[in-house]
C-alpha cells in the first residue's frame, strides 16, 4: 500500500515496476489488461496486501484506510461488495476513515477516488485516450512528456504547497476530494466527475472534541501500535490528547538533527521527555544527523519514493529511521492542528475584510519573493495566485472583494492539503499513516469557527482541555518560541522577550532599508545550525540547478537552506527525467 499506478501505457507501468522493485519496494500485485494496466506496491517496512479480486470486479488501494473497523483485504472486500450495490462514490467515502486512493474495476468501468479532503496524493495525466493515475507524481510524469509550470514551481518551493489542483508540471493535476475519475472502457473516455461535498452540521466545542476522540478510538482499534511524531507545541499535543482520551498509549518519536535542514530543537525534545514521563509513554529519539555526502543517495531514494525524496532534503538517516520506527506499524503527525488557531499574520492584521489582492499580498504570498524574483516574474506569479484565490472564492461562495477573517481558513486549508500532507504521504510508503486532524469530520468542522474564537489558540486549548487537561500543565514551545498559558482565559501568550521582538518588528516595517537587513539576519539565523560542509555542498550545486530553470542566484538571497535544497533536488529530478526521455 505504498503506491499504485494505473495507466493505458503498459510500457510505462512495466518500467515503474522494474525501477521500484530494484529500489527495494516489493510488488504487491500487477494486472495487464487490453486497455489499461494496474500495479501496486507493498509498504516498505512490512509485507501487506492491498488488493482484492472476485468475479464481479477488483479493488486496489494505496495509503491507509479503515472500513467497518477493518483494514487490509477484509476492508477492501467489504468496500467492493458495498460499492457494487450502489456505485455511489460519495456514499462509500462517508464510511471510510483514512488517507488513501482506491481503484475499483468493474465490468466495463473504472472508478478512482481518494479521501474527501484530498490529503492523500492522487495525480493524473490525460491526453485523449491515453492517461495515467498514480499517488506518485514521479510515476505519473513518466512517459508523459512533463512540462514544468514555472509559477507552480515557485509556489511549491517558496509557499511549500500549491493552492489549487495544479502541480509543478503543466499537464499533471492533483485530484480533489470532491472529485473522482470515471473511465468508460467501451468508449475509452477518461472523465473527472464532481460529487456533492459532504457537509458537517451542528458543530460545537463538545462535538468537535468528541469527533477527535471517536476517530482516534477507531484508528487505535484498527492499529494497536500507534506512534506520534511529537513536538513541544500544541498541534501534536491535541493529537496525543485525542488518543490518550480513548485509552491508547502511543509511542512518541522525535528526530534530532545537526542542521537547519531538519530544524529540530532541544526545547522540543526536553518537553517530549516531560510528556513521556507524565503519561508513562515510550519516547524514541530518532537520529536525523546529516553529513556532506547527503546528496549521494538522492537518485536511489527518488526511485523508491519519487518527488517525496525531497522531504528533509533526502537525508539518509531520516529515511533509515522511517524504515524502522521501532516496530510501530502506524504513525501520525500534528498537521492540521494549525487551523484550530489563527496564523500570526492574520491575528496581527487590523483589517475587517480583504480584497483578493490584499489577501494575497498581506496574508498569503511569501514576502521574500518580492525581493528575490525579477519584477516581471513577480508580477506574473502574483497574478497567478490572485486568479487561484478568486476561483476558490467562487467555489466556496465567498465574496472575493470582501474576504473576511472567518473566510481565511476556508481558503488557506486548500493550501494545507498540498503543503501539510507531505509527511503523511511519505510515511505511507513505509508504514500506515492517517492524519487524524485532517479527517473530513474534523477539518470541515474547524473551518466553521469564527476567527475571533481562535485567537491566542483559544479553540485549540479549549479542545485539549476537554480531552486531556493534564497535558496543558507541561511547558509549551511552539514555532521555535516559548509560550505561557493563561489558565483563567485559556489562551497562550508569548514570553516577554518575544513580545518585545514583535513590537520592534512592527516598528521596523516602516523602514525599507532596515527591513532588508532584518530579512538577511533572519536568513542567516535560519542557516546558523547547518554543518558548513553541507552548506558549501549545496552552494556548489546551485550553478548546475540554475541552468535548468529561469531562476537566478538572486532568488535565494533571502531563502533558508531547506527551500534552497528542495529546489536543487527537484530540478535534479526533473533534469534526469528529461535526459532519460
Amino acid at each position: 500500500m505504498s503506491k499504485l499506478i494505473v495507466s493505458t501505457n503498459e510500457e510505462s507501468v512495466r518500467d515503474i515496476i522494474d525501477i521500484t522493485t530494484e529500489a527495494g519496494v516489493k510488488l504487491s500485485n500487477s494486472s495487464f489488461k487490453k486497455y489499461y494496466s494496474v500495479a501496486s506496491f507493498k509498504k516498505i517496512n512490512f509485507d501487506n496486501e492491498n488488493f482484492y479480486t472476485c468475479e464481479e470486479g477488483a479493488i486496489t488501494s494505496a495509503g491507509s484506510l479503515i472500513y467497518n473497523e477493518r483494514i487490509g483485504c477484509v476492508a477492501l472486500k467489504s468496500i467492493l461488495v458495498e460499492f457494487i450495490k450502489h456505485r455511489n462514490v460519495k456514499k462509500i467515502k462517508q464510511h471510510i476513515i483514512g488517507n488513501y486512493v482506491l481503484v475499483i474495476e468493474l465490468e466495463g468501468e473504472l472508478y478512482i477516488f481518494g479521501d474527501s479532503n484530498d490529503v492523500f496524493d492522487i495525480f493524473y495525466h490525460s491526453n485523449k485516450e491515453q492517461w495515467t493515475v498514480s499517488n506518485s507524481l514521479f510515476d505519473a510524469s513518466k512517459k508523459n512528456s512533463p512540462v514544468v509550470s514555472y509559477n507552480n514551481l515557485i509556489e511549491s518551493i517558496f509557499q511549500n504547497g500549491i493552492l489549487d489542483n495544479g502541480t509543478i508540471f503543466k499537464n499533471i493535476f492533483r485530484l480533489k476530494g470532491d472529485e473522482f475519475i470515471y473511465v468508460c472502457l467501451s468508449d475509452k473516455s477518461f472523465n473527472i466527475i464532481k460529487h456533492e461535498e459532504v457537509k458537517v452540521d451542528n458543530v460545537t466545542d463538545d462535538s468537535l472534541a468528541k469527533s477527535c476522540e471517536s476517530l482516534a478510538n477507531s484508528i487505535a482499534k484498527a492499529f494497536k501500535d500507534i506512534a506520534i511524531c511529537m513536538t513541544g507545541g500544541l498541534d501534536s499535543r491535541l493529537l496525543l490528547s485525542s488518543y490518550l482520551t480513548c485509552g491508547s498509549k502511543p509511542n512518541l518519536f522525535y528526530g534530532v538533527g545537526n542542521s537547519s535542514l531538519t530544524n529540530t530543537k532541544k526545547e522540543d525534545l526536553d518537553i517530549n521527555k516531560l510528556i513521556a514521563k507524565r503519561f508513562d509513554l515510550e519516547l524514541n529519539v530518532m537520529d536525523w544527523e546529516v553529513d556532506n555526502a547527503f546528496s549521494c543517495n538522492w537518485e536511489a531514494l527518488t526511485n523508491k519514493v519519487g518527488f517525496l525524496s525531497t522531504v528533509y532534503s533526502g537525508i539518509e538517516s531520516v529515511h533509515n529511521e522511517l524504515g524502522e520506527l521501532a516496530g510501530s506499524r502506524f504513525i501520525d503527525f500534528g498537521y492540521f492542528g494549525e487551523p484550530f488557531r489563527n496564523i500570526e499574520v492574520l491575528a496581527e492584521s487590523t483589517r475587517v475584510s480583504y480584497t483578493t489582492e490584499q489577501f494575497v499580498d498581506e496574508l498569503y504570498i511569501n514576502q521574500e519573493l518580492k525581493k528575490s524574483l525579477k519584477k516581471v516574474d513577480y508580477r506574473d506569479y502574483r497574478l497567478s495566485l490572485i486568479n487561484k484565490v478568486k476561483k476558490l472564492c467562487e467555489s466556496k461562495a465567498i465574496d472575493d472583494n470582501q474576504i473576511t477573517k472567518d473566510d481565511f481558513c476556508k481558503i488557506h486549508n486548500e493550501y494545507r492539503k498540498s503543503a501539510d500532507t507531505v509527511l503523511i504521504n511519505l510515511a505511507n510508503y513505509y508504514c500506515y499513516s492517517i492524519n487524524l486532524l485532517s479527517l473530513h469530520k474534523i477539518e470541515t468542522a474547524v473551518k466553521t469557527y469564527p476567527a475571533l474564537e481562535k485567537e491566542n489558540s483559544k479553540l485549540l486549548l479549549k479542545i485539549i482541555n476537554k480531552l486531556q487537561p493534564e497535558i496543558l500543565k507541561i511547558p509549551i514551545f511552539s514555532h521555535c518560541k516559548p509560550y505561557t498559558l493563561d489558565g483563567t482565559e485559556l489562551e497562550i501568550k508569548s514570553t516577554g522577550g518575544n513580545s518585545f521582538k514583535k513590537v520592534l518588528k512592527n516598528k521596523l516595517r516602516k523602514f525599507d532599508v532596515v527591513k532588508k537587513a532584518v530579512h538577511l539576519f533572519r536568513a542567516k539565523k535560519k542557516n546558523n545550525g547547518i554543518n558548513s560542509k553541507v552548506e558549501k555542498k549545496l552552494i556548489s550545486m546551485l550553478d548546475e540547478s540554475i541552468l535548468m530553470s529561469t531562476f537566478s542566484k538572486r532568488t535565494f538571497d533571502y531563502c533558508d537552506l531547506r527551500r534552497f535544497s528542495k529546489y536543487i533536488q527537484t530540478m535534479k529530478i526533473i533534469n534526469s527525467m528529461k535526459k532519460k526521455e
